[in-house]
């Protein structure tokens, strides 16, 4: 795989499989690939994409089937003529080849708040040749003060909340302590960056989670002060990379 091949894969058989529905980012957006298409004179293969993100979820829930014709010439042709009879429906066609896919390389993901919970998201690696993003690849562990649980297909690829963690968008960390404290929010914790998240305990207090774990405690309710658990010691460095809390302690 690599430079020698014009198309990045070797054939579109091949595109196929490593790329077909699933999510990919293309020029810092991600992007959910519908089917893609040969038989243009230039060799390069053509990939339908729509991006993810919307309300009402996939194309397909608005426009229906999309055209899968086996023969990737006849694809192509059909493809274009449907999105010439759907032109709101934001699907999109870009050459294969082009370096906005930076190579179809893996993406960051990480805390994602979905239905008033927090969820925090990774990759599950299974014994396929998919190269992008699929929902059968997401696995989401659910951030709490309890035992942590991993859900699979709580989170919908094609959903904002997926969108919004693909690319980092969170709410501002004041509203999040300030909701959290208001006890007629129901949220028991809130993401506020790709690794961290606040969790509310019982008593208006509040916890610090990174990843998977919750990792210390607001002991004022603010971001005056973070106590880390001692187990928790070697997340100093990247606690202070946030520039967020005035003194990090142990406990």
């Amino acid at each position: 795989m690599g430079k020698e091949h014009v198309n990045f894969y070797e054939n579109i058989k091949e595109a196929l499989m490593r790329l077909q529905y699933t999510v990919v980012m293309y020029d810092g957006e991600p992007y959910y690939v519908l089917t893609i298409a040969d038989g243009k004179a230039d060799g390069i293969f053509r990939m339908y994409m729509e991006p993810i993100g919307r309300e009402k979820g996939s194309v397909l829930n608005s426009y229906g089937n999309v055209p899968h014709e086996s023969d990737p010439a006849h694809r192509m042709k059909c493809m274009d003529e449907w999105m010439d009879k759907n032109p709101n429906s934001g699907v999109i066609r870009k050459m294969m080849n082009s370096p906005l896919f930076n190579k179809y390389r893996p993406f960051p993901l990480g805390m994602c708040n979905v239905g008033g919970r927090t969820l925090y998201l990774e990759r599950q690696p299974l014994r396929h040749t998919q190269q992008g993003l699929s929902q059968a690849m997401l696995v989401a562990s659910e951030v709490s003060l309890g035992n942590i649980k991993s859900r699979l297909n709580a989170v919908d690829i094609h959903s904002p909340q997926f969108r919004d963690c693909v690319l980092g968008i969170f709410p501002e960390v004041k509203d999040c302590i300030s909701n959290l404290l208001d006890p007629d929010i129901m949220n028991d914790a809130v993401g506020f960056h790709r690794n961290f998240a606040f969790v509310r305990g019982p008593v208006q207090t509040l916890f610090l989670a990174y990843k998977g774990d919750v990792i210390g405690l607001l002991p004022h309710g603010d971001t005056s002060t973070v106590r880390l658990a001692k187990q928790f010691a070697h997340t100093k460095e990247v606690v202070a990379d946030l520039n967020l809390f005035g003194d990090i302690i142990f406990q």
